[in-house]
């Protein structure tokens, strides 16, 4: 028989485990409640015997009891994610990393990360909710494609001037690849054309914390030289410290060479102009003053070019044209408004000359618009004197011979 003290004593340890196995149950209630990760215990029947508190409101309960009463079989997106789950479970006794998607409002579209292990018949799992996680992951890889798919350069470094990403524009502007140009300095690309002010100017900018905007001739793979728009901007930390550069680039070759061309062909319209007969101006709209001359209307008018650029349009011609011409305009300005290549004007005016007295013109006149988008006109005068003598003495012969018959 056992004695009263060998009993006593068997009872008192036995009170002693169950109070810390009591105690070790409490700590780990108080701990799995107040928990971010949410655990869950459950028959792989749905049936749930524990839950925590993060766990109800993943599921989108407020409280644990009503979130065990309901289950979490509606909750899960459809029968065959579910059965996916239970026959992993089934056959290797756990699952790692094993996304949830949820449907039941007020969670729907939430996504959960579930693992766990089967013990027992009962699935101890742990739940982590990576909805936002997933949500950024998916604006990281939308910034990703639309770095790498847009049609300007990027190219980032280090603080070091150390090469770490370009993108395939970069890569078919530059003839490098990535893999070539990873690690090395960016001065790689340096065409040499810089004296050291521009370079301590650009360090001076970009170390501050300041944006650089600036055109940049690059040495290409081959040797060949091309010009960038660039901007260059820091990129910080979150303490506010700066741990890269990203330089973002337009290609200038075919711009710079347009310009190049239209400055030939301006040039050499300005020639013709300045040496041709015929008075070539142009008229700003707007203020009703030329704006461009030719030399030879200082023939026909008296005037320098300079002086009649002072002058309004109501200055060159004789009151009664000038009426005329102001009715005319409305509608010649709106069929080009309609047709921009519409209609080339032909009139016959009378200009005043700087004595006073006047002479007629032909006039042809198209509308333009200038690149600061203000309408206007471009036109050509011709003295039409001589030819206005020689109409009138056909007419005077004329008259005479059916006179005369």
């Amino acid at each position: 028989m056992i004695s009263t003290g060998t009993f006593l004593t068997f009872f008192g340890r036995r009170q002693k485990a169950e109070a810390r196995i009591s105690h070790s149950e409490a700590e780990f209630r108080a701990l799995s409640d107040n928990a971010l990760t949410g655990v869950l215990r459950l028959a792989l029947s749905g049936k749930i015997f524990y839950a925590n508190r993060a766990t109800a409101h993943m599921f989108g309960f407020d409280s644990i009891e009503r979130f065990i009463a309901e289950g979490i079989d509606r909750m899960v997106v459809d029968r065959t994610q579910a059965s996916l789950v239970v026959n992993e479970v089934k056959t290797v006794g756990q699952i790692d990393s094993c996304e949830i998607d949820l449907v039941a409002e007020p969670t729907a579209g939430h996504t959960l990360l579930c693992s766990g292990k089967f013990f027992d018949g009962i699935m101890n799992a742990t739940l982590i909710d990576i909805t936002e996680r997933l949500r950024e992951t998916r604006v990281l890889h939308q910034f990703s494609r639309a770095i790498e798919q847009m049609g300007d350069t990027v190219v980032i470094t280090s603080v070091d001037s150390k090469i770490e990403y370009v993108n395939p524009t970069f890569e078919k502007l530059s003839g490098y690849t990535k893999a070539e140009l990873l690690g090395q300095s960016a001065t790689i690309l340096s065409s040499g054309g810089y004296d050291a002010g521009f370079s301590e100017g650009l360090q001076k900018a970009i170390t501050s914390g300041q944006l650089y905007q600036n055109d940049f001739i690059i040495r290409k793979k081959t040797g060949e030289l091309f010009t960038e728009a660039e901007t260059v901007s820091p990129l910080r930390d979150l303490n506010g410290n700066i741990t890269n550069f990203v330089s973002t680039g337009r290609d200038l070759t075919e711009r710079l060479a347009m310009e190049e061309s239209l400055q030939k062909s301006e040039a050499e319209y300005r020639l013709i102009a300045n040496n041709t007969s015929d008075i070539i101006w142009v008229l700003d709209l707007e203020t009703k003053r030329f704006t461009y001359v030719s030399p030879s209307v200082e023939r026909y008018r008296g005037f320098r070019p300079q002086e009649v650029m002072e002058q309004t349009l109501a200055e060159a011609l004789v009151p009664e044209e000038f009426e005329l011409v102001e009715k005319e305009l409305p509608r010649r300005i709106e069929a080009f408004t309609k047709n921009p290549e519409c209609c080339t004007w032909i009139d016959e005016l009378l200009q005043i000359k700087k004595d006073g007295s006047y002479f007629p013109t032909e006039i042809s006149t198209t509308f333009v618009m200038s690149k600061s988008g203000k309408l206007q006109i471009i036109g050509i005068s011709r003295d039409i004197t001589e030819r206005k003598k020689a109409k009138e003495v056909i007419r005077k012969i004329q008259r005479r011979n059916s006179l005369l018959n």
